[in-house]
C-alpha cells in the first residue's frame, strides 16, 4: 500500500472541489504491477526479495502520465516473480514478496499469468483500474480468467522506460479494468512519447479523451473471428464467445469468420526462446545498474542472491512443476492460507492486503459474473 495515497487522495478531493481537476483520472485510484517504477516511499521488487530495499531514481513514464491525468497511485499488486522469467517451472502468480495469488472467483484456481495481481485486484473492485505489464499474454490471460478488460497496446503506444524488463522488443504495460469504458481512459492516460523510449515516438491518441468513448469506433471495422482450438471445449463459453461475435457486428463492425491461424506453439518456442535468453541478461543488467539502493547490480548477483535465500526465493520453482495444471493447486506443494505469504529475510518491506490483493484474500464482495475456469495448458504460463 502506498503510504502517502490518503493524503494523495485528500489533495484530489480539494482540486475537485475547486474546480482544477488535472485530468479524466483525478483521485482515481489506481493499482500498478510490481515491475513498474515509482520514485515514492513504495519499493518496486518484481515479486523478488532481492529488490525490497532498491529505490527507483524516478517513476516510470507510464506512472508520471497517470499522476498528470490526477490519479492516485494506490500501491502494487503482486505478480508471477520476474514476470514467470526466473524459471520453467513456476507458479503463475506467485512471488516470494506477496504470496500466492488467487483467482478471486474460485481461489483454488489459476489466476493466470504474471499480470494476475492486477486482474485480480481489478475484478475484486480493491482498485478502478489497474496496470499490468505483457510479453507473452501477461495482461490478456488473467484478464480473460477473472472477467475484466485486458488491453495490451501495439507496442510503442506506452513507453517502457521505467518498466523491469523482460524482453525488450516485445515488452508493453496495460490497462485493466472493469469494464471498456475505464480501460479506454486508462491507456488514453498512460499513452504518449517519450524520448527515453523511441519506439514511443509515433504513440498518438485524440488529444481530448472523450474521443477515445466514441460509441461508433468499430463501424467499418473488420474483426476476424478465429474459430479452430478456440470453440468446443466448454459450452458455456462457446456462447459467451458467440454473443460477443453478436454484439461486435451490433455495434457496426464487419466480422470476417474463417479467420484461423496455425498453431503458433511450435513458432514461440523457436523465435521467442532465444529472444528471452539474449535480451533479459542485457535489458534486466542495464535495469539493475541503474536502480539505487541495497540490491543485485547484476543477473550473476542476482542468481547468487536467490541461491542464498533459497528456501524463501525458490519455493515455487522447487516444488511445483505443474504450474495448476488442472488449474487446482499441486497437492505436495505448501500452500498460503488466505492472507498469508512465504517467509522472507529480515527487514522486507511488508506487502500490505491491498497492494497484494492476491494472497488469499476473498474480496469483500464477489465479481459481478463468473467467468470460465481455465483448462489445461500445455506451454509455459503467460510472462
Amino acid at each position: 500500500m502506498n503510504p502517502d495515497a490518503l493524503d494523495l487522495a485528500r489533495a484530489s478531493d480539494e482540486l475537485r472541489r475547486t474546480g482544477e481537476a488535472r485530468g479524466p483520472l483525478e483521485g482515481i485510484p489506481v493499482l500498478l504491477k510490481d515491475d513498474i517504477d515509482t520514485a515514492d516511499r513504495q519499493p518496486t521488487t518484481a515479486g523478488s526479495t532481492a529488490l525490497s530495499h532498491s529505490k527507483p531514481a524516478r517513476d516510470a513514464f507510464l506512472v508520471k502520465k497517470l499522476r498528470d491525468a490526477g490519479a492516485v497511485v494506490l500501491g502494487k499488486a503482486n505478480m508471477s516473480e520476474w514476470a514467470n522469467s526466473r524459471s520453467p517451472r513456476q507458479t503463475a502468480g506467485r512471488s516470494a514478496t506477496g504470496g500466492q495469488t488467487r483467482n478471486p472467483y474460485v481461489l483454488d484456481r489459476s489466476p493466470c499469468g504474471s499480470s494476475s495481481g492486477s486482474a485480480v485486484a481489478a475484478a475484486a473492485a480493491l482498485a478502478a483500474v489497474t496496470i499490468g505489464s505483457e510479453t507473452d499474454g501477461s495482461i490478456v490471460c488473467p484478464a480473460s480468467v477473472t472477467s475484466t478488460v485486458g488491453f495490451r497496446p501495439t507496442l510503442g503506444m506506452v513507453s517502457r522506460s521505467g518498466m523491469i524488463p523482460i524482453i525488450g522488443s516485445h515488452d508493453t504495460a496495460g490497462p485493466i479494468a472493469r469494464n471498456t469504458t475505464d480501460a479506454a481512459l486508462a491507456l488514453w492516460a498512460v499513452h504518449g512519447s517519450d524520448a527515453a523510449d523511441p519506439a514511443t515516438s509515433d504513440a498518438a491518441l485524440p488529444s481530448d479523451h472523450r474521443e477515445v468513448l466514441d460509441p461508433n469506433a468499430l463501424r467499418g471495422k473488420r474483426i476476424g473471428v478465429w474459430h479452430k482450438g478456440h470453440i468446443g471445449i466448454d459450452p458455456d463459453v462457446d456462447r459467451a464467445f458467440d454473443l460477443a461475435v453478436q454484439r461486435l457486428r451490433e455495434l457496426g463492425a464487419t466480422l470476417v469468420e474463417g479467420a484461423d491461424v496455425a498453431d503458433s506453439t511450435d513458432m514461440m518456442r523457436k523465435d521467442m526462446l532465444p529472444a528471452v535468453l539474449t535480451e533479459f541478461k542485457h535489458d534486466l543488467n542495464a535495469y539493475l545498474a541503474a536502480t539505487t539502493g541495497p540490491r543485485p547490480r547484476n543477473l550473476t548477483e542476482l542468481i547468487a542472491f536467490n541461491k542464498r535465500n533459497s528456501t524463501v526465493e525458490m519455493r515455487s520453482s522447487a516444488r511445483n512443476s505443474s504450474r495448476w495444471p488442472t488449474g487446482r493447486t499441486e497437492t505436495s506443494t505448501p500452500r498460503p492460507t488466505a492472507g498469508t505469504a512465504a517467509p522472507r529475510p529480515a527487514s522486507p518491506v511488508e506487502p500490505s492486503a491491498a497492494c497484494s490483493p492476491t494472497t488469499g484474500s476473498t474480496p469483500s464482495s464477489p465479481p459481478p459474473t463468473s467467468p470460465p475456469l481455465p483448462s489445461k495448458r500445455s506451454t509455459p504460463p503467460p510472462s
